[in-house]
């Protein structure tokens, strides 16, 4: 199980990101990458890239999304929150037990893939204290340079940022206006890699040019003393919507996802990077 260093955790509290490029291991990423395949196949990505209008979806540059996941779509990454080791880096990171409320996956197609303008989660989320939220982007192919791997502005989670609405994508909204580009930190991230960040942390993605498709999976985790507390957010989400990591309410999403997923994941990965959609899907 990886455990974050005191090093990386003093990165997360101060930058407000960190990056671990060894978090999944191959068999793992393979699984992951087979059901992206999956969810391809079964039309289940939908491109929220719009020409300028935050209307109009774009036929030239692509960005797929689907949220949230959960089941019938995908049970490997329905039970990937209990997978060994993310309950406990997620409550280290929120210091206390945590929920789940959230996950989507992000894929940008060879060559026309759009990018993710600056934003901070916590724009959306609205949580009374930035720090009660965490976002765990996984890297499901190499992320880099070139095929538009994440951004952030280190330590902009110790200020407020304006958003309004993005114009290149039919929901988002975007602080780019504001954003100071020299001080970006582009992190390159090999597949099975994850990025923690905080939700008041500045980030985007840039555009895809290579030959090959590149995704990320995101997963979003709130304190879960915020429950009790009544954050904004959790005032709009209905009590069965939040999964438990743990504590004396978790019981592995049963009251989300219909089932106790505890120790499925293992199974899953199992299945999937055995499957024949594995050769294809790791090329």
């Amino acid at each position: 199980m990886r455990i974050l260093t005191p090093a990386e955790l003093e990165s997360f509290n101060t930058e407000g990101f960190v990056i671990i490029p060894d978090f999944f291991k191959a068999e793992e990423v393979i699984a992951l990458q087979a059901e992206i395949g999956v969810l391809q196949a079964n039309g289940k990505l939908n491109n929220i890239a719009t020409i300028g209008d935050g209307k109009t979806t774009s036929s030239e540059v692509f960005n797929l999304q689907i949220c949230p996941i959960g089941l019938p779509n995908s049970r490997l990454i329905a039970s990937l929150p209990w997978r060994e080791g993310i309950p406990e880096t997620i409550n280290t990171l929120l210091r206390g037990d945590s929920v789940q409320h959230l996950d989507q996956i992000f894929l940008k197609p060879a060559k026309h893939g759009a990018g993710t303008n600056w934003h901070t989660d916590n724009a959306y989320f609205h949580s009374t204290d930035p720090r009660y939220g965490v976002g765990m982007w996984i890297a499901v192919h190499d992320a880099n340079r070139a095929n538009g791997t994440m951004r952030f502005i280190p330590r902009s989670h110790l200020q407020m940022w304006e958003h309004e609405r993005d114009g290149d994508s039919n929901h988002h909204i975007t602080c780019k206006k504001q954003i100071d580009q020299s001080q970006e930190v582009l992190v390159e991230v090999p597949a099975g890699g994850v990025a923690f960040f905080n939700y008041g942390v500045a980030h985007s993605t840039g555009p895809n040019t290579t030959a090959r498709e590149r995704a990320g999976l995101a997963l979003h985790f709130m304190l879960g003393t915020n429950v009790s507390l009544q954050d904004p957010h959790f005032k709009e989400t209905p009590p069965e919507n939040l999964r438990w990591l743990s504590g004396a309410q978790c019981n592995g999403g049963k009251t989300y996802h219909g089932e106790d997923l505890r120790g499925a994941w293992n199974a899953e990965v199992t299945r999937l990077s055995s499957s024949g959609n594995c050769a294809a899907a790791a090329v």
